[in-house]
């Protein structure tokens, strides 16, 4: 066994994904992934599209920077190896905030169980360097605006190694808001499988345990799908309840629990038609 930070892991998991070939058309990740240079370079070696979230106070190039070796000080002076680099380098927030008015793109994200989500979005052409390498890349800046429930504004960044005018704006924004699915992949696993409730002392046990709930997540989706035209708006949630409440228990009303769960679904048909109506 060796040790790999979770970056290292990240690009195994990609590269087992190409050579048992899986299709994906990109990959995307947050902060902790997107901050790291030598990640970005290497899914630049495998030729793979990238929409990688960063931090706000990562660093970028406006313009195409020079990079250089400075020259040996005096004779007997030893001849530099750490390059250099000349050329306004900025904060991606500072460029967020600066952005005027009429540059933003209105966007709508996808529809929610409280009407639809907009946002507001901006790209820019953007160089970054590693501090260390002979070379620059050249980046997509991707910044996404939400206005949170206080009315204050919620900034989002992201790089890409798309090619300028390959994707749209809106394309780009909707390629960095698609990691917001995953997110809640986990929230169904750990509130309706019980992805966090395990009691192991080993890593056998733990994985015979995702497993399990790997597997009740793929039935939960396949139900969601197998039932979309009559109930569409089906959760995991509702899923789980008629497992519980039908199947194991005799006596159970099974339209009853239907009842219910219809109701329920009847709420969030008016609140959306509501927040439509609204918007």
């Amino acid at each position: 066994m060796t040790y790999k930070t979770k970056v290292e892991l990240a690009l195994d998991i990609v590269k087992h994904q190409i050579a048992i070939g899986t299709r994906f058309h990109y990959i995307g990740a947050d902060g902790l992934y997107g901050n790291s240079y030598w990640l970005q370079a290497e899914l630049d070696k495998l030729k793979q599209l990238f929409v990688l979230e960063v931090h706000n106070d990562q660093y970028v190039y406006t313009q195409p920077p020079q990079i250089y070796l400075p020259e040996k000080q005096g004779v007997k002076g030893r001849q530099p190896k750490l390059y250099k680099a000349l050329g306004e380098v900025r904060e991606v927030r500072e460029i967020g905030e600066k952005i005027a008015t009429d540059q933003w793109e209105k966007i709508r994200l996808r529809r929610t169980g409280k009407g639809d989500l907009n946002c507001l979005g901006y790209t820019k052409k953007v160089y970054v360097w590693d501090g260390s390498s002979s070379y620059y890349s050249e980046r997509i800046l991707i910044i996404r605006v939400t206005v949170t429930k206080d009315g204050k504004r919620e900034y989002k960044y992201a790089l890409s190694n798309a090619k300028e005018n390959e994707f749209t704006t809106e394309e780009l924004v909707r390629m960095q808001s698609q990691r917001y699915f995953v997110e809640r992949s986990f929230q169904d696993a750990k509130q309706e499988a019980g992805m966090s409730q395990y009691q192991v002392r080993g890593w056998l046990a733990w994985h015979h345990h995702m497993v399990m709930v790997m597997m009740a997540l793929h039935f939960i989706l396949s139900e969601k799908v197998l039932f979309k035209e009559e109930m569409p708006l089906l959760s995991a949630y509702d899923v789980r309840e008629i497992m519980l409440n039908v199947y194991p228990r005799k006596g159970i009303n099974q339209q009853e629990v239907m009842d219910q769960i219809n109701k329920r679904h009847e709420q969030r048909r008016i609140q959306l038609s509501k927040n439509k109506g609204s918007s």
